[in-house]
């Protein structure tokens, strides 16, 4: 079933390659009509046709996540649906930049290669159709099921993509002699950076994802504090791009130093979130952490490099890192998905009616009917050490065995009680919860008072008797006039 669904997958993905590939062609000879141009500088057909592909890619990412995961929120409450579309929108517009930047840089890569090469309409609509068909195919393929691993990968390429665009477009060619921050004179590496802010927030957000469903609800206050960490490390690297150096110095300096501090505190916080400290998480921790050391140990006060050496060796350092812990994450995160049982992100879900007692005699939470027949679907995966359901075993009546002389409870049926619709004493007086159910054990009417059940040994009875006869024992109790253990 998993193959032949796998397989459908991929069928669609050919077919919407090759609508990606029409849509781009078609757009292109539209846009490209006139005389031939060429494939970089201005009035050429890299910028349109970048455009073009960056549109389709987004509009394929967004039409694939709606097919394949439209009721993905639909049980999850309005915060975490509102924090996943958010995602998906965020994602939907960096699909568009990677596809943009990435028409961009192999325009210049060829432009470089095929000197004073002029495309005409026709030749220009189809290396349109073909970028639009690779990026569509690419954003598809991750509307289909996306991980946090390739959100990490999408971000070092962009990266990747973006600063080597950037270095080819530089103005000045000796940039490299002083830092990165002398490239944000370009377009080009400032929205690098934006929509690298951008895609940080959102694998912080995929990470938060990942640990709730290892975690669940009671961990949901510290998951929020490592999201709230990634998204404030993507807002500040999005600033370095939006306060470019050669205009605002001290404001560009500020942000790009809160970035490299936030990126640590939400690194060190993630390590430790993560159950079981994988081991291939903290030897890569604790390798970074000293590379880092070493390399800012020979830069200040030998000077062996320049600091777009050691911005580079930082940079490479941490998305090494962040690769390590995306796939961590991967093996150790199940595949289903885990909605929150909180109304609120800020608040804890209430007790369930008093766990479990409805507030009507004669109605009951559709959750607790379910939890007593076993149907329910958060009934899975949980084991414990009791075979059977509590919700759905035997009422048993507390009695004390007559064949010990200790007291013992005795399991005995309730006489005109249906075993169905009552629970069990486990259930009625620790408040227990159903197997892997958030709704206690409880039932539609009120639990049956505990029998007065009196057996008097025939020692107990003498010695009774005794004290009535000897004055110790007042004589207006019914043992004492009635004459009874005399």
């Amino acid at each position: 079933m998993e193959r032949d669904e796998r397989l459908r997958g991929e069928t669609r993905a050919v077919w919407a390659t090759a609508f990606c590939f029409v849509v781009g062609v078609t757009a292109g000879v539209l846009l490209l009509r006139g005389d031939p141009r060429p494939l970089t500088g201005e009035g050429s057909l890299a910028m349109p046709a970048a455009a073009i592909a960056a549109a389709v890619a987004a509009a394929a990412f967004l039409t694939s996540t709606l097919m394949h995961r439209r009721g993905e929120t639909a049980s999850m409450p309005r915060w975490q649906a509102v924090v996943s579309d958010l995602s998906s929108l965020a994602l939907t517009i960096a699909f568009g930049a990677v596809t943009m930047m990435g028409v961009l840089l192999t325009a210049e890569v060829l432009a470089a290669g095929l000197q004073g090469l002029r495309l005409g309409a026709i030749g220009g609509g189809l290396l349109t159709g073909v970028a639009a068909a690779v990026g569509g195919r690419s954003a598809f393929g991750a509307g289909i099921d996306l991980r946090t691993t390739d959100l990490a990968a999408l971000l070092f390429g962009f990266l990747a993509i973006g600063t080597l665009f950037a270095m080819v477009t530089a103005a000045d060619p000796l940039w490299w002699e002083q830092n990165f921050s002398q490239l944000g004179g370009s377009w080009a590496f400032n929205g690098t950076l934006v929509v690298a802010g951008l895609l940080v927030a959102t694998v912080g957000s995929y990470i938060g994802r990942d640990l709730h469903r290892m975690l669940g609800d009671p961990a949901v206050g510290r998951i929020a504090g490592i999201v709230a960490l990634w998204a404030a490390c993507g807002v500040a690297l999005a600033a370095v791009g939006l306060l470019p150096l050669h205009r605002v110095p001290v404001p560009h300096d500020i942000a790009a130093f809160a970035t490299l501090v936030l990126f640590a505190a939400a690194a060190a916080a993630t390590v430790v979130a993560i159950p079981g400290r994988p081991r291939a998480l903290l030897i890569t921790s604790i390798g970074v952490a000293v590379l880092v050391v070493v390399a800012l140990a020979l830069w200040i006060p030998f000077g062996l490099y320049s600091v777009t050496a050691v911005e580079a060796v930082i940079v490479g350092l941490g998305l090494l890192w962040m690769l390590t812990m995306v796939r961590v994450l991967a093996i150790l995160t199940p595949a289903q998905s885990r909605p929150s049982a909180r109304p609120t992100l800020l608040r804890q879900a209430p007790p369930a009616r008093a766990r479990g007692i409805p507030s009507r005699p004669h109605q009951e939470d559709r959750e607790t009917v379910r939890c007593r027949r076993g149907t329910s679907e958060r009934s899975v995966g949980i084991q414990r050490t009791v075979e059977e359901n509590p919700c759905t075993s035997t009422p048993t009546s507390p009695i004390r065995s007559p064949s010990s002389s200790k007291s013992r409870w005795s399991a005995r049926p309730r006489s005109g009680v249906s075993s169905s619709s009552m629970p069990t004493r486990s259930c009625r007086v620790r408040r227990e919860r159903c197997v892997g159910c958030s709704t206690a054990c409880s039932a539609s009417t009120a639990p049956a008072r505990r029998p007065h059940v009196r057996r008097r040994s025939a020692k107990r009875r003498r010695q009774r008797g005794e004290r009535c006869r000897r004055g110790t024992r007042p004589a207006a109790r019914p043992e004492c006039r009635s004459g009874v253990g005399r």
